[in-house]
């Protein structure tokens, strides 16, 4: 099933985010770590991310390739789902950014 990744540590800030993204229609599934993410067997189905730049660890500057729109915190709701609308119905793939990151740390 495609989805939304949540990238993010905080939990609090994961679930307001797929609470937001639930009440719009849209799936999610949260990670607390771009590790967490990149070793999920369902990375692969993620067709948009949303992510926090400032990570423990691989930070989120790895998955920033491709990305679409960039908010400050906190963002408006309005703001925030119209971009996520528009982007999940171009289904960029942010995946690709992260396999790249993976291929250069090996």
């Amino acid at each position: 099933m495609v989805y939304f990744a949540i990238v993010h540590d905080h939990l609090g800030l994961r679930e307001a985010i797929a609470a937001l993204l639930g009440a719009a229609g849209s799936p999610s599934r949260g990670f607390g770590s771009t590790e967490e993410f990149m070793s999920s067997p369902k990375m692969a189905e993620a067709a948009c991310l949303v992510f926090d730049l400032r990570l423990p660890g691989i930070d989120g500057l790895a998955l920033r390739q491709g990305a679409v729109a960039f908010f400050r915190k906190p963002f408006g709701e309005a703001e925030f789902l119209g971009v996520v609308g528009r982007t999940w119905q171009t289904r960029p793939e942010p995946v690709d950014a992260v396999r790249r990151h993976q291929a250069k740390a090996q």
